[in-house]
């Protein structure tokens, strides 16, 4: 049966974590089920894109822009239509191209959208880098952006729990957008984001997560 089987998995899950003096996470929900499954309390740390900052990840490939001229990125994982769909108009409203790294059959019908797609992570970086916003659904894309101090639309971002937790804690919720509430927004609120909350919470959960995960690996 399904449920057997789940529990036995469970069980060896729980016995594995056991052998483990010290467990981290990135996420509240995941603390909530490993605690109850080994009886004891474990770290939240931060995700480790944010455990390096701009300056440390600029240090890893070219930034010669791999795009002349303004362009907003579009970074959708799959096709999701609410996506493409907000970028476009995006990019109406600025009077800018989109260019979107991953293709999908489905995304032929956005005929405004030009596709980039020899990217892997460091071309995904310098694209980010030099684009003038960025619009996606996706929670590293959008830590992404508060790392490169890049204007972004958090793309359904207040219905993904890991995302809304981020956007609330960098006092940035207000960068969540969905396909109703994109009509409401103007060029110069596009544009404009304020990041000041967003450092002082990266650097000082960095500086926590670094000392934990310092203090575990010397333990």
């Amino acid at each position: 049966p399904k449920a057997e089987k789940e529990m036995k998995a469970f069980g060896k899950i729980e016995a594995l974590l056991k052998r483990y003096n010290h467990i981290s996470v990135r996420e509240e929900a995941t603390k909530d089920i490993v605690e109850r499954l080994i009886g004891h309390s474990v770290e939240v740390v931060l995700d480790p894109v944010l455990l390096l900052d701009m300056v440390d990840w600029k240090k890893c490939y070219n930034q010669k822009p791999l795009i002349n001229g303004d362009y907003i990125l579009l970074y959708v994982p799959g096709y999701k239509v609410d996506d493409y769909s907000i970028a476009s108009i995006v990019g109406r409203l600025l009077g800018v191209e989109v260019i979107s790294t991953i293709f999908s059959i489905y995304s032929i019908r956005h005929h405004k959208v030009r596709m980039y797609c020899a990217t892997g992570p460091w071309e995904f970086l310098n694209l980010l880098q030099h684009a003038r916003m960025v619009v996606s659904g996706s929670y590293h894309a959008v830590i992404f952006s508060m790392l490169y101090q890049k204007p972004f639309l958090a793309v359904n971002g207040a219905q993904d729990n890991r995302m809304r937790t981020m956007l609330e804690r960098t006092g940035l919720l207000s960068r969540s957008v969905s396909i109703t509430s994109i009509h409401k927004w103007c060029k110069e609120e596009l544009l404009h984001c304020d990041f000041s909350q967003a450092n002082d919470y990266i650097a000082n959960e960095r500086k926590r997560s670094i000392g934990y995960l310092k203090s575990s690996i010397t333990n």
